[in-house]
Parts: structure tokens; C-alpha cells; sequence
């Protein structure tokens, strides 16, 4: 009896597959230190950035605002798109700024952005590149729907910001919006007076188009009833005299002068494919500057304007020849040391649209010239995708550029990557041990 059990559990058990227990360990120890690895590098990692973020950031991508006191405004020679997470003109004033740009290559740091990114804008410190984002929702424009005014420290914006026109001051953060205006208005800013004091305007509303002067510390609009708004070329549209005394709008064909109470001398026949150069259209000497394309090729030059301004001199007849098809706009900024300083549009590869266009399609990147008699010097140089540009009066009279240093990495655009790192890592952690708790 008990051979014939001995017998029966013999077979049964050389009947069962043979578990190694040896190569099952090895594996396992293998898997385990293999899993520690990872754990040990992704913690090495979030350290590492963690580190740069508030060493290396803090205390070289973006240095302190230092004013303007004891120094003068400079234009940076590059620009570079501040990282995702970077402080707002807002939330962080910069105070004092020397750039205005926008474009579509700033980085994505809300989830609609990954669906729609139009654009936003940044400003640049006036004496150095202290960066300030401002999100914008929409395809807004520096130097056509933002412009900095004269002595950097405040921009004017359009209605398309927060849904009114108004007043943002960099050394705040504060929007004092325009009073003259309701929200049914749409109020596009177009040019400066070089005291800061009065912004020329364009109000569209209740089925009309409105150009005119505002009054910035009460907002109070004086209409100028003459001009037609509907048939200008944005940032080639006025242009104020470096006296104040004189402002010129462009319409349908011609440039109208008249006095900022709205008296108009005169009105000025232009050629075909001539334009007002832009914001620095009046130089020093009360010559009224114009841009024009002729067979390819930009040109800058002054139109006579004695007629309508008899105390005004003669054109000069000096030409600027200013690059050709490649650049789908160029506009005049202002001067420096009696040599224009203009924004040059570089044409996106494949589009076509005629000239000047602005629209960030057709747009792959702009820079900044100074123009000689020779050639030109290039004063800013920014990357692909930097569409629009506006430069401070004060940075351009100064006519003083400075090494670029723009920012890298900080805290706060650090901070979420290490904090979503950590997050990926814990969560591979744990879906791994639910996986060996069910096995």
C-alpha cells in the first residue's frame, strides 16, 4: 500500500513543469535595479533643474530692472522669445523699456495655446534685458495695435486688449483706459506726440471710421473730420513733427498736415506705390519722409511739403535705397544722428501678398537698420517668428545698442517642468506597482 502511494505521488509530481528559481530572481533583481536606476536618474534630473532654476535663472536670465537713472536707453542687438511661465508686464513690471515685439513663436503655457497661438508680445528693458510677457489672444501687433510711447514707459493699446483702448504703465502694471471711448467702440492706436502727452487714434462705431486726437491725461477725442481711416496702411498712417507743432495722416492717396488743433495747411498728392514712412516720418529739420516700391526696390525719400508749410525746406532729394522683394514692409521708426533708423520685414518663403503687409503670415521674421549712405547698419537681429517690432524715441535718438542677453530659464518656467517631471515619475511608479500587485 504504501509502495503503491509512494509510487502515485512520484508521478504526480514529475508531472508538474519545473519552476527555476535561480533565473525567476535574477530577472526580478534585474527589474528592480533597472526601476532604481530610473527612479535615481529622474531624481538626479529634477534636482539638476530645480538647481538651474533657482541659481542660474534668478541671477542671470533676468537681471534686475536698473532704471534709467545715470544711464541712457539702448536697443539690445538680439532678441530671443522668454520661456514659457515668464513674469508679465503685469503681474511684473519692468519698468522703463526700450522694445516692444510680438510674434508667434513665444512658448505655449496654457493647454488653448496648443489649439490657437496667434501671437503675443513682450517688452525689453531700456537699459537692460530685463523681459516682460504680455498674452495677448489675438494677432496683435507692436508698432500697429501696441505702441510704446516716446519715453518707454508706457504703451497704448488697442481695445482688443481686455475689450477698451487705454494706458498700460510699465512702471505699475496699472490700464487707465480711455474715457472718451465706450465698449462699443473699437479704438486703434496710431502714433505718439513726441511729449506723450496726445495719441492720434482711430475709433470705429456705429458705422463710421473716426481718426483723431486724444488727450491722454483726461482722454478727452477731438475728431478730425477730414481724414478717412478706412483707407490707410497700418503703422504707416501718422506721423508727428520732433517739435510737436505739426502731425501729417495719411488717406487715400495723400498726406494731409495739419496742427495738433486740427487746422489743416494742406494736403499732399502721393505716387502710386508711395507711402508715409511711418512713425519718424518728420525729421529734425521739418522734412516729411515717405517709402516707396519702385521696379523691386525700397526707397526712402522725402516728398516736398513747401506748399502746404512754407517755412518747411526743400526736399532733399536723397534717396535710401533700402533692400527689395524679400521684404514685404519697411518702416521708418526715426532718427539717429541725422541717419533713419527703420524695422524691416523679412517675407515668409512662398507668400506672395503685395506690399507693405504686416500680417504674420507674411512675415518670417524683422530686425532693425540704420541706414547710411552706403548701405546699412544692422541694429537688432531677432529670431523666426519675431513679426513685429516698436522702439522707443529715446532708444532711437540715443542711437546706443548693447550686447543682447535674453532670457533662458527661471523659476517660474522651471519650476512647472520639474513639478510635471516629478508627477510622470510618480505616476510610472505607481501604475507599475498596481500592475505587480494584480500579477
Amino acid at each position: 500500500m504504501i509502495p503503491d502511494l509512494r509510487t502515485a505521488l512520484h508521478a504526480e509530481a514529475d508531472a508538474v513543469p519545473a519552476y527555476s528559481v535561480y533565473e525567476r530572481a535574477v530577472r526580478t533583481a534585474r527589474r528592480r535595479r533597472r526601476t532604481r536606476w530610473a527612479l535615481s536618474a529622474a531624481a538626479a534630473v529634477v534636482v539638476t533643474l530645480v538647481a538651474l532654476s533657482g541659481v542660474t535663472g534668478v541671477m542671470l536670465a533676468d537681471p534686475p530692472p536698473t532704471g534709467t537713472a545715470g544711464t541712457r536707453p539702448s536697443v539690445p542687438d538680439r532678441l530671443a522669445f522668454p520661456p514659457a511661465f515668464w513674469p508679465s508686464v503685469t503681474g511684473s513690471p519692468p519698468g522703463t523699456a526700450s522694445v516692444l515685439f510680438g510674434g508667434t513663436g513665444f512658448a505655449v503655457d496654457r493647454p488653448l495655446r496648443l489649439l490657437d497661438n496667434e501671437g503675443d508680445l513682450a517688452v525689453v528693458g531700456a537699459t537692460s534685458d530685463v523681459y516682460r510677457v504680455m498674452r495677448v489672444g489675438y494677432e496683435g501687433h507692436a508698432g500697429e495695435d501696441a505702441l510704446i510711447s516716446p519715453d518707454g514707459n508706457r504703451l497704448a493699446l488697442s481695445s482688443g486688449f481686455g475689450g477698451y483702448a487705454g494706458i498700460l504703465d510699465l512702471t505699475t502694471g496699472t490700464t487707465t483706459r480711455l474715457a472718451a471711448f465706450t465698449g462699443r467702440d473699437y479704438v486703434t492706436p496710431m502714433a505718439w506726440a513726441p511729449d506723450g502727452r496726445t495719441l492720434a487714434v482711430r475709433v470705429v462705431g456705429g458705422g463710421s471710421v473716426q481718426v483723431g486726437l486724444v488727450d491722454v491725461p483726461d482722454g478727452s477725442f477731438r475728431k478730425a473730420s477730414w481724414a478717412d481711416g478706412s483707407a490707410t496702411v497700418p503703422g504707416f498712417e501718422v506721423a508727428f513733427s520732433p517739435d510737436g507743432k505739426l502731425w501729417a495722416y495719411a488717406t487715400r492717396g495723400e498726406i494731409v498736415v495739419s496742427r495738433p488743433d486740427l487746422t489743416i495747411l494742406g494736403r499732399i498728392s502721393l505716387p502710386p506705390q508711395t507711402w508715409l514712412a511711418g512713425k519718424g516720418a518728420w525729421t529734425a529739420d521739418g522734412q516729411l519722409m515717405t517709402m516707396s516700391l519702385i521696379d523691386g526696390r525700397w526707397r526712402l525719400q522725402a516728398v516736398d511739403v513747401t506748399s502746404v508749410v512754407p517755412t518747411a525746406p526743400k526736399a532733399s532729394g536723397q534717396v535710401w535705397p533700402i533692400g527689395g522683394d524679400e521684404l514685404t514692409a519697411v518702416r521708418l521708426l526715426g532718427w539717429s544722428g541725422g541717419q533713419p533708423v527703420v524695422a524691416v520685414y523679412e517675407r515668409e518663403p512662398g507668400n506672395k501678398a503685395g506690399p507693405p503687409v504686416t500680417y504674420y503670415q507674411a512675415v518670417r521674421t524683422v530686425a532693425v537698420w540704420r541706414l547710411t549712405s552706403s548701405g546699412h547698419d544692422v541694429m537688432l537681429t531677432a529670431p523666426r517668428d519675431a513679426q513685429s517690432i516698436d522702439i522707443s524715441d529715446a532708444a532711437i535718438i540715443g542711437g546706443e545698442t548693447r550686447p543682447g542677453s535674453p532670457p533662458r530659464f527661471g523659476v517660474l518656467t522651471i519650476g512647472p517642468v520639474a513639478l510635471l517631471a516629478i508627477a510622470v515619475v510618480a505616476g510610472g511608479w505607481l501604475l507599475r506597482r498596481s500592475r505587480r500587485s494584480r500579477r
